[in-house]
């Protein structure tokens, strides 16, 4: 008992330490580097799975949405964004806005996060006007981190 509460005392003070320095917020439909705590399912050898977080860029909070990927596609020696709505992988989030979208083909995809239909959705971008690509590889998940997101009204 004694060895298990220094072991908690030692990870709160870590935790702490960790926070102070830790960096601003990024600006909205940015993406952060951060571990996040969802655990896949199994990756089958020939796929991959993306997983990571939805939170408010106003507040921080867990948003309960949708989660699409686009696929990245050469066209005329350009790449460009192609999504289908029936059948682009997605999911919704979890009530602490994590997200695992499981044994997906292993391509370039660009995280869409909202509801597509009805035009409120955002891009998750690296930059103004540049979307975030994410390669992925067979049999290991890509974890793209906190996706701080602020939905168009």
């Amino acid at each position: 008992m004694y060895r298990l509460s220094h072991m908690a005392l030692l990870g709160t003070l870590l935790l702490a330490l960790n926070a102070c320095n830790a960096a601003p917020p990024p600006a909205n439909n940015a993406r952060v580097d951060v571990p996040v705590a969802v655990t896949p399912a199994p990756v089958q050898a020939d796929k991959t799975t993306i997983i990571g977080q939805v939170l408010s860029a106003s507040d921080n909070k867990p948003m309960s949405t949708v989660v699409r990927l686009a696929e990245l596609v050469e066209q005329n020696g350009k790449q460009v964004m192609y999504f289908d709505g029936a059948r682009s992988p997605g999911t919704q989030t979890n009530q602490d806005g994590t997200f695992a979208i499981e044994n997906i083909d292993v391509k370039k995809y660009i995280v869409v996060v909202g509801d597509v239909p009805n035009n409120n959705y955002v891009i998750i971008s690296e930059a103004q006007d540049k979307a975030r690509i994410y390669e992925t590889t067979a049999g290991a998940v890509t974890n793209v981190g906190e996706l701080r997101v602020k939905l168009p009204a």
